[in-house]
């Protein structure tokens, strides 16, 4: 199966999730990433502001921020092919207005990717070596091919139903240090 037939089959599957499970599937995808020990230990955290069908993010940034992390929320810079993410600063949720995709984006400052110690990715489709396949724009591929592998940590959020065995990658994508579900993290083996 290609990527465009497993990104509809995946879109398809997150379709039919109540606005109910999503919340509560996303609750215990938050209490995994919380008990992560590269979690608890960065300092500065980018997330991704979910939208319909995505984990559920609002309560992991209020709590991050709680907890005294620096939080970041990707806001997107240029037109069309030429946009790229920028990681910009984010002090209050209510802060965010939304972009020309409806996606709520920070107003805050930009900082540089290298003072990023976790990056929280979404995606449509993982396996278990970590593997990602995105939305099909490579927006967030080229965001993290610019970050240095060893010093952040690249954590993508996802549910159950959105993992496979194997999925195609390309030599663009970007893998994931970890996957994590409602029910595990999977760990990609160094």
């Amino acid at each position: 199966m290609g990527k465009s037939e497993l990104r509809q089959m995946v879109k398809n599957r997150l379709g039919a999730l109540s606005p109910t499970e999503i919340v509560q599937k996303s609750e215990q995808v938050r209490v995994q990433l919380f008990s992560m020990p590269v979690f608890k230990r960065a300092k500065t955290v980018m997330f991704y502001a979910s939208t319909k069908g995505e984990v559920h993010t609002p309560p992991m940034i209020v709590d991050a921020m709680n907890s005294g992390k620096t939080v970041l929320l990707p806001k997107m810079d240029g037109e069309r092919s030429l946009t790229k993410i920028l990681a910009c600063k984010v002090s209050d949720f209510e802060e965010l207005v939304p972009n020309k995709f409806g996606i709520p984006e920070p107003r805050g400052a930009s900082v540089p990717i290298e003072l990023i110690d976790v990056i929280i990715v979404p995606g449509l489709a993982f396996d278990e070596k970590c593997s990602r396949i995105g939305r099909g724009h490579g927006y967030f591929d080229k965001f993290l091919a610019l970050a240095d592998k060893k010093s952040t940590r690249f954590i993508a959020l996802a549910f159950e139903l959105q993992l496979f065995s194997q999925i195609p990658s390309e030599p663009h994508d970007v893998p994931m240090h970890a996957v994590v579900t409602e029910k595990r993290i999977i760990e990609a083996q160094q």
